[in-house]
């Protein structure tokens, strides 16, 4: 993301919305080479290691290449712009010291905070509650649950990541709220297990990926329209390091919670 402060800001919401393609395009590949062709999940996922290739692939081929984007926070580096070209013109870029880099992290926390709370929301729900919410009396899906919630998710986030350029939504802190409150219901009904519809949690599910989808793509655009060129790039890769942050803190507890929910739920794997 830290790319797109060189170019203009609905590069954002082209990123966003292929990503979260993408993310539909990998949890749909899984679930139908290992739940539908019943390929083991390690031939699954050797069949699906080529694909990241496609990252470097379009970053050293299909990204236009700039002096900018080679040398970084170098004072006067200039990006020329042609017709056909979407990278932003005169783009000065300079070392920060590392007392302003500290002083941005306090201006930038309207933006990490509901970001990383989001995303530790979304993940503990992903690692820590999903992983238990099966319905052994449904036989639809024969324990395939976890699989279908992950291509359900990956749905909303695509839709979501791809509505910026119809709505916006500049309530950040609201969705920290709401996916919060998301992770707490859902925590209950892994504990208490009192709903009995496995479509009901598939729309739960669905309104997680929207709230993470939203979060993403609104935060990053304001930065990209309320951050001053010069200081763009690195407010950009600050709020990537936070909710890669909220993640690995989500990832640690979920991994500590989910055999204690396992443990109330009948034919949940502990």
């Amino acid at each position: 993301m830290a790319l797109s402060s060189f170019y203009n800001s609905d590069t954002v919401s082209a990123y966003s919305s292929g990503t979260g393609g993408a993310g539909i395009f990998g949890s749909l590949a899984y679930l139908a080479l290992n739940t539908w062709a019943h390929l083991s999940p390690s031939l699954t996922l050797k069949i699906l290691i080529p694909f990241p290739i496609l990252m470097a692939i379009a970053y050293l081929f299909i990204l236009l290449p700039s002096d900018a984007m080679k040398r970084g926070w170098i004072c006067g580096a200039q990006v020329k712009e042609d017709e056909h070209s979407l990278m932003t013109q005169d783009q000065p870029r300079r070392t920060v010291p590392m007392k302003e880099r500290l002083r941005q992290q306090i201006r930038l926390f309207q933006y990490t905070g509901p970001l990383f709370l989001v995303y530790f929301g979304e993940y503990v729900i992903s690692y820590g509650i999903a992983p238990v919410l099966l319905f052994p009396g449904d036989s639809t899906f024969n324990g395939s649950e976890y699989k279908y919630y992950s291509f359900v998710y990956q749905v909303g986030v695509f839709i979501s990541r791809s509505s910026a350029n119809f709505v916006r939504i500049r309530w950040l802190w609201l969705l920290a709220g709401l996916q919060i409150a998301n992770m707490i219901f859902l925590g209950t009904v892994a504990y208490w297990n009192y709903i009995p519809n496995i479509w009901i949690v598939f729309a739960i599910i669905l309104y997680e990926g929207l709230i993470g989808g939203a979060i993403f793509v609104n935060t990053f655009y304001r930065v990209a329209e309320e951050v001053e060129g010069d200081l763009k790039e690195f407010c950009m890769s600050s709020i990537s390091f936070w909710y890669s942050c909220g993640i690995l803190l989500a990832g640690i507890i979920g991994y500590q919670i989910t055999p204690w929910l396992a443990g109330r739920r009948p034919h949940a794997p502990a």
